[in-house]
């Protein structure tokens, strides 16, 4: 569907990130290209007005990923090991909402629950098998909710697109808020390469980019840029 809304185009600028983050942070798939073959064939508007702080992280996601050997993404053999050693065999910098969730064990619970009536009020399925409380699930369910509202607001369903703006906010507020800071800085102290780490400032800044969310909720401590392969 052509998308002549302007605001409604911004959203699904947005919401293409999200699902290049999304993916990017998923277990390398055999059949899949190289981070930076992926990035350039990804269907990001070029002409996109973005904030100072979203395009820099982009930016810094295309060089990292032109660092990268080159082929299919299995054969970034640096990457696919870099994938196991943060988020599988020592799980250093946890991929899981719940792994950072603070209180008594019902909170971790209480997370899943409210994740599931989110994902179930949209319409939303987690794919792959991964957890709904896994960053690829939230980061798609947050470019599913921005190319719902960009739908809305291209059909003049106002309500719709009040309500999905609303829950896209409470979102971010409720969980991503909560964890994505916790979690980048997780993946900055232990990574041995900076890709995920960069991939994880996109998702940050793509956050702070979301109106109506305080910016204090999504901070991170700055840290010195270092090379993508590190």
């Amino acid at each position: 569907m052509a998308i002549s809304h302007p605001q409604a185009t911004d959203l699904v600028d947005r919401a293409m990130l999200w699902s290049l983050a999304a993916k990017l942070f998923a277990y390398p798939d055999e059949r899949e290209p190289d981070p930076a073959t992926r990035l350039a064939l990804a269907p990001i508007n070029p002409h996109a007005a973005w904030p100072t702080e979203l395009a820099e992280a982009m930016g810094a996601l295309e060089r990292g990923a032109e660092a990268l050997p080159r082929g299919t993404f299995l054969e970034s053999s640096d990457l696919a090991a870099e994938h196991t050693y943060l988020f599988a065999r020592q799980t250093l910098a946890p991929p899981r909402e719940t792994s950072y969730a603070e209180g008594p064990a019902t909170a971790h619970g209480a997370a899943m629950a409210d994740l599931a009536a989110f994902y179930k009020a949209f319409g939303f399925q987690a794919s792959d098998g991964l957890p709904s409380d896994h960053a690829s699930v939230e980061f798609a369910f947050m470019a599913a909710l921005l190319a719902k509202e960009a739908i809305a607001l291209e059909h003049d369903w106002t309500e719709k697109a009040r309500l999905t703006r609303a829950a896209r906010h409470k979102f971010v507020a409720d969980h991503l808020g909560r964890w994505l800071p916790t979690f980048i800085e997780r993946l900055e102290t232990h990574a041995r390469i900076a890709f995920y780490p960069l991939v994880g400032q996109l998702a940050l800044a793509l956050a702070r980019a979301e109106s109506g969310v305080p910016t204090a909720a999504v901070a991170v401590t700055d840290r010195p840029a270092r090379s993508a392969l590190g």
